[in-house]
């Protein structure tokens, strides 16, 4: 997946941003659809702006989707419960100040590198993160 910038600060797995070339509400539609066409139930949808406007501050549009199945928490649990940190996933939509969108998502956590079940578990990940986040931008 093609990425306009990634960022890493201390521990922490880096976060991947992709602009899309959709509108705001187009890129949330699309990404609230890519989520059911991988099999995976959107869990939550959070209007971080609008959570921030009840403290009287005002930011561009801004969302976060939750979304994970429980046949993947079980693999979690099974096969690398050091990594159930990285449920649910978890996707962010931003307008930019040029009023361009972006889509990014956290990197998974290192423990799912570790180990063959882990390692599996890992790549079927960010594969579904790298088709839904394409899906919802191109």
């Amino acid at each position: 997946m093609a990425t306009i910038g990634t960022t890493s600060q201390g521990e922490s797995p880096a976060s991947t941003w992709k602009a899309s070339r959709h509108g705001f509400e187009a890129t949330l539609e699309r990404l609230r659809l890519a989520i059911g066409a991988e099999g995976l139930w959107l869990i939550h949808e959070i209007d971080t702006q609008g959570l921030v406007a009840r403290e009287g501050h005002a930011i561009p549009p801004l969302r976060q989707l939750l979304f994970f199945h429980p046949r993947f928490l079980i693999r979690l649990l099974e096969e690398c419960p050091g990594a159930l940190t990285d449920a649910p996933l978890r996707v962010i939509v931003r307008e930019t100040p040029g009023g361009g969108v972006e889509v990014g998502h956290p990197g998974l956590s290192p423990a799912l590198g570790e180990g063959q079940g882990c390692a599996t578990m890992g790549g079927t990940l960010r594969g579904i993160y790298g088709r839904v986040v394409e899906t919802a931008c191109c």
